[in-house]
C-alpha cells in the first residue's frame, strides 16, 4: 500500500484537486490523504502531521497561490523523507503558478512537473483535465491506471427530489460534499452523437410530431421553483434584469429532461448493416417481453423504410443480437439472432427467429433468459469490475455492435452507464490507443420490481406485481385466521420498501410493515405485535357468536433487519465455525458500536439468554450489511433474505409463547409461519397496462437511439415519456421518505408506533 499526501491551498481550484483525489483514492494499493481546511478547520493538527510522517510519495499542487501552510507541510515533509530512496516528490503545476517560496528552493529540484493547461476555449479547468492528471500521478505512483467508469463509491441520494434542490437557486451547484462523492457539477445535458445525418423515412402521420432538440419536460412542476425567490418590497423597486435574474425558473436554469419521441434527423440507418444488440439483467418483471417486442418491431419498421425508399444499390442489412442470459450470454457468444435482409423477412411466418419473440410479446417472464453480472456494477471491486467492462466492450466490438439496449435494474443501469464511459475513454485514446474500439451507443430501460431506480415514475411491471402481492395477502390472510397464527411474509425490497408498502396498504388486514428505511428492534416489534394480539383473544372470549381470531399479519422487505440483531447471535458457536480468535472477529469489523456489543457479550458468555442457530454465511451476511451502513450493494445475498426472516419470526414466536404464555397458556402453543411468495409475483403475466407500458418503452429507446442519443434511460417522468441522463441514474438509489405522506399512511393503517 502506498500512502499519498496531496498538499495544495485553498486559494486555487479545488474543484479540480477534488476531483484528482477522488479518481486516485479508488486506485487499488493507494491511501490518499487529503485534508480539507473547509470542513476540519484551517489548522496544522496532529492528523496532517501523522499523514506527512507516513506518506512515500508527497503530490504538491503548485497553483496561483503557495500558502505558508502548503509550504510548511512541504517543507516538513521533505525533512522527514526528502532523502529517502523509496519516498518521492510529485509536483502538478496549474494554469498561472506563483513563484516557489525561498523556504521549498530545495524541494523542486530535480523534479519534472506534470503540467496542467486550460483546454483551448475553456475559462476553467475540466473533468477531463482531472482525468488525465491523476492518470499521469496513479501510473508515475502505480505504474497502473484504472480509468473513471462514471460510478460513485456509494448512494449518494435517496430521492429525485434531493437531487433537484442541489442544482436550483440559491445554491445553483451541489454542494462540495456531493461533488466530492461523484455528482455532476452542472446538470447533464444529452447531445446526439455528431456524424452525417438524414432525413427521418417514417411519416408523422404514421408515428407522431417529431420532437425537436428544444422540446423538453421540467424535472418538476412545484410552483416554488417557477416564481421570484423573493417578493420584498426591495425586490420590487429593483430592475427588471435583476428581477428576471432572481426568478427560480427550471427552463431557464436547463434543469429539464429532453421529451422522448422520433427525431427529424438520424445518425443511424443508412449503414450497410446496423447490428442492434438486445440484453435483459437481473430478476425478471412482467412487461419484459413486452419491452423487447417493442424494440425489435420499431427497428424493423425504420428498416423497411430506409430500404424502400434508398436509391443505393447497396442492401440495408438489420441484424439484431439477442443476448441469451443477459451479459453472461453476450461474453459466452449465445445469440438469439434475427436478420432482415430481403423482402418479407419482417413477416413472423417466415422469419421464426422473429417469431419466436412476437408470439411471447405479452407473456410473463423473459423469452431471451436473464442473469445477474454484478461484476459490472460492483462498487467495491474497482479492479474486477475494470476487467469486466473491458471484457464487454470487446465483445460489443467484435461484434460490431451499433446500439445495445439494456434492460434492467438499478445494477443494469450503473453497467450501462460504466460501458458508456469507458467507452468513450477508449475512443478519446485515454487509457491507450486501441485499434479495435468503435463507437457503440448504449440505452438503458428500467427494469424492477421494488421500483427503486431514480427518475422513474413507476417502473413496468411493479404495479402487476404489487396486485400479485395483494392476492398472496389476501390468501394468507385466509390461512392465518382460519387457524390462527401470525405469518410473517417477506417480499421484495433489497434497499428499499415500495413493494411492502403498496402490498400492506392494498392487503385486508396487515399488523406491520417492515421496510430498509425505517429502524427497529425486535423488542419495539414484540410490544406491537402483543399490542395487536391480545385484544382479539380476549374480544373472542367475550363474544363467542362471532369469529374473531387472534391472528396477526406481518409484511417485510429482504433487508427489514432489526437493530439488536447481534443480540440473538450465539458468538462463541460463531467463532468457532469460522475459527478465529475473538481479536481476529474483532479487529475486522468496523462499526464501534457493534465491535463493544459483540466484545461484552463475549465476556459474559454465562449469561443466559435466546439465541437463533444462524449459520456461518448469514451472520457474515449480516455483519457486511451493516458495515455498508445497512444498505445492499448488487444483488441480496440470499444469506441475508433468510436471517433477516429467521430472526424476526424465530424471536417473535419465542418472546409470544415465553413472554405471553407466561400469564395466559393460550400464547404458550401459538406459533409463527412464514411465507416468500417473491418468485410468484415477478413471474406473474403483465396486465395489460404494463404490456403498453413496455412496448411503449421499446418504441421510444429506439426513436432517440436512432438519432444518435447515447448513455440515457428511457423512462416516464410525471406525465411524460423522457430521455433521463445515466449520469443522473447512477446517483443513488430511490427509497420511501420516511417522513412523506405515503409512508405515514402505511403506519396508520398498521397502527405502528416507534419500535426502536
Amino acid at each position: 500500500m502506498n500512502n499519498v499526501f496531496i498538499s495544495f491551498n485553498l486559494e486555487n481550484d479545488m474543484w479540480f484537486i477534488k476531483l484528482v483525489h477522488l479518481y486516485l483514492k479508488r486506485q487499488p494499493g493507494l491511501k490518499v490523504f487529503l485534508y480539507d481546511q473547509h470542513e476540519h478547520g484551517d489548522r496544522f493538527d496532529s492528523k496532517i502531521g501523522a499523514a506527512i510522517s507516513e506518506a512515500s510519495y508527497f503530490v504538491f499542487f503548485r497553483g496561483r497561490k503557495i500558502g505558508d501552510y502548503q509550504a510548511a507541510e512541504a517543507a516538513r515533509w521533505f525533512k522527514l523523507h526528502g532523502e529517502a530512496p523509496d519516498c518521492h516528490r510529485l509536483i502538478v503545476e496549474l494554469p498561472s503558478p506563483d513563484q516557489w517560496p525561498e523556504k521549498l528552493f530545495r524541494f523542486h529540484e530535480e523534479v519534472h512537473p506534470i503540467k496542467v493547461s486550460l483546454p483551448d476555449g475553456e475559462q476553467r479547468l475540466t473533468e477531463r483535465n482531472a482525468s488525465k492528471c491523476a492518470a499521469e500521478l496513479a501510473r508515475s505512483i502505480n505504474r497502473t491506471w484504472i480509468p473513471y467508469d462514471g460510478l460513485p463509491e456509494k448512494y449518494i441520494f435517496d430521492y429525485e427530489k434531493d437531487i433537484i434542490e442541489q442544482f436550483v437557486p440559491p445554491r445553483n451547484s451541489p454542494e462540495d460534499k456531493y461533488l466530492y462523492e461523484g455528482c455532476p457539477e452542472n446538470w447533464p445535458v444529452l447531445i446526439p452523437r455528431s456524424g452525417k445525418r438524414h432525413d427521418n423515412p417514417l411519416k408523422t402521420s404514421e408515428i407522431g410530431a417529431f420532437r425537436n432538440p428544444d422540446d423538453t419536460v421540467l424535472v418538476d412542476v412545484r410552483s416554488k421553483y417557477h416564481k421570484p425567490l423573493s417578493s420584498s418590497p426591495l425586490k420590487q423597486k429593483s430592475s427588471k434584469i435583476q428581477q428576471k435574474c432572481q426568478i427560480c425558473c427550471l427552463a431557464e436554469k436547463g434543469l429539464t429532461f429532453l421529451e422522448a419521441g422520433p427525431r427529424k434527423k438520424l445518425l443511424h440507418g443508412l449503414e450497410i448493416q446496423l447490428n442492434v444488440g438486445i440484453l435483459v439483467t437481473g430478476g425478471i418483471a412482467p412487461g419484459i417481453n413486452a419491452v423487447i417486442a417493442g424494440l425489435i418491431e420499431r427497428h424493423v419498421l425504420y428498416w423497411k423504410e430506409q430500404v424502400r425508399k434508398s436509391h443505393s444499390k447497396n442492401t440495408h442489412n438489420l441484424k439484431i443480437h439477442c443476448y441469451l442470459d443477459g451479459f453472461c450470454g453476450l461474453l459466452e457468444g449465445r445469440i438469439h439472432l434475427i436478420e432482415f435482409a430481403k423482402a418479407d423477412d419482417e413477416d413472423p411466418q417466415s422469419n421464426r427467429p422473429l417469431a419466436t419473440i412476437l408470439n411471447n410479446a405479452n407473456t410473463g417472464g423473459a423469452v431471451l433468459g436473464t442473469s445477474r453480472y454484478d461484476q459490472l456494477s460492483n462498487l467495491k471491486a474497482l479492479e474486477k469490475r475494470n476487467d469486466a467492462l473491458n471484457s464487454v466492450l470487446n465483445k460489443l466490438w467484435t461484434d460490431k455492435i451499433d446500439i445495445l439496449y439494456v434492460i434492467g435494474g438499478d445494477g443494469s443501469m450503473k453497467a450501462a452507464h460504466a460501458l458508456h464511459t469507458i467507452n468513450e475513454s477508449w475512443l478519446r485514446g485515454d487509457p491507450s490507443a486501441n485499434a479495435n474500439a468503435r463507437t457503440v451507443s448504449i440505452i438503458g430501460i428500467p427494469k424492477t420490481m421494488d421500483n427503486d431506480i431514480l427518475w422513474v415514475w413507476q417502473s413496468f411491471g411493479f404495479m402487476s406485481a404489487v396486485e400479485k402481492a395483494s392476492e398472496c395477502l389476501r390468501l394468507l390472510h385466509t390461512e392465518s385466521m382460519s387457524n390462527p397464527r401470525l405469518c410473517v411474509i417477506q417480499l421484495f425490497g433489497s434497499d428499499s420498501g415500495f413493494t411492502v408498502s403498496h402490498a400492506a396498504l392494498a392487503s385486508l388486514q396487515c399488523d406491520t410493515a417492515l421496510i430498509p428505511e425505517m429502524h427497529f428492534n425486535m423488542e419495539g416489534l414484540f410490544r406491537h405485535i402483543r399490542k395487536r394480539l391480545k385484544p382479539r383473544l380476549q374480544y373472542r372470549l367475550q363474544h363467542s357468536g362471532e369469529q374473531r381470531s387472534p391472528y396477526g399479519m406481518i409484511v417485510m422487505a429482504e433487508t427489514a433487519v432489526p437493530e439488536d440483531w447481534y443480540c440473538y447471535v450465539n458468538w462463541q458457536e460463531h467463532l468457532q465455525r469460522i475459527k478465529q480468535t475473538p481479536d481476529e472477529l474483532l479487529d475486522r469489523i468496523k462499526d464501534e458500536n457493534l465491535k463493544v456489543t459483540i466484545r461484552k457479550q463475549l465476556q459474559n458468555p454465562k449469561i443466559t439468554r435466546f439465541t437463533i442457530d444462524l449459520s456461518r454465511e448469514e451472520v457474515e451476511a449480516i455483519i457486511t450489511f451493516v458495515e455498508n451502513e445497512r444498505r445492499v450493494y448488487g444483488q441480496t445475498p440470499d444469506a441475508l433474505r433468510t436471517v433477516s426472516l429467521r430472526l424476526v419470526s424465530q424471536v417473535l414466536q419465542y418472546r409470544i409463547q415465553n413472554d405471553m404464555g407466561q400469564y395466559d397458556p393460550y400464547w404458550k402453543s401459538f406459533r409463527v409461519f412464514t411465507s416468500e411468495p417473491r418468485h410468484l409475483l415477478r413471474s406473474s403475466p403483465p396486465s395489460a397496462n404494463d404490456i403498453i407500458s413496455g412496448r411503449r418503452f421499446g418504441t421510444l429507446a429506439v426513436d432517440n437511439a436512432m438519432a444518435g442519443y447515447s448513455d440515457f434511460m428511457i423512462s416516464q417522468w410525471l406525465t411524460e415519456y423522457v430521455l433521463v441522463p445515466l449520469s443522473l441514474v447512477v446517483l443513488g438509489r430511490k427509497r420511501v421518505p420516511a417522513n412523506g405522506i405515503f409512508w405515514k399512511s402505511v403506519l396508520a393503517k398498521t397502527d405502528q408506533k416507534e419500535m426502536s
